[in-house]
């Protein structure tokens, strides 16, 4: 899946922006965490899209599921559409 193909799922979905908070929170945690590879967060939003991977996968690796807003089962049912 490329990196407009996923663009245009999360959009589809409507989870675009809940998609991006949360891989931003995660990028800014993981900058405090591992300071020698930190990253900004759209260098790392653009590294996301940019992985050659399916939908799910793409999501599992952008951020935790359990430290968002909309919970665990939110993202895991978004993962499966």
């Amino acid at each position: 899946m490329n990196k407009n193909d996923k663009i245009a799922k999360l959009e589809k979905l409507g989870v675009y922006n809940q998609w991006k908070y949360n891989t931003e929170r995660a990028n800014e945690t993981f900058n405090i965490e591992c300071s020698d590879f930190s990253m900004t967060n759209e260098e790392r939003i653009q590294n996301l899209l940019d992985v050659d991977c399916c939908f799910q996968r793409f999501l599992v690796i952008s951020f935790p599921f359990n430290n968002t807003p909309e919970g665990v089962a939110f993202w895991e049912n978004i993962a499966k559409k």
